[in-house]
């Protein structure tokens, strides 16, 4: 969003910018869940799964290295977490 002003006395334009954005929220499509904002995976120790989400932020137009993506575990000594580029049911 651009806003511009002519000031009256001297004549000159003032102008001001800021980009706003918007993305939709981030929700786990596998595992289904009722509540899928919520969504818990429990596993065995030895056990892997897959986890789909969709939504979320995206790289910025113009600054995609400023993107990056978080994974995390509540306990951290039992767990791997691989991101996976494509996702296909099987």
């Amino acid at each position: 969003m651009t806003v511009s002003y002519n000031e009256p006395d001297t004549g000159r334009l003032l102008r001001a910018s800021v980009q706003i954005a918007i993305f939709a929220s981030l929700e786990v499509v596998y595992p289904e869940t009722e509540r899928s904002k919520e969504a818990l995976i429990l596993l065995p120790v030895g056990s892997a799964t897959k986890a789909v989400f969709r939504g979320g932020p995206g790289p910025w137009v113009g600054k995609p290295s400023g993107h990056f993506n978080r994974r995390k575990s509540n306990v951290v000594d039992v767990r791997t977490i691989n991101a996976l580029t494509s996702f296909t049911s099987s």
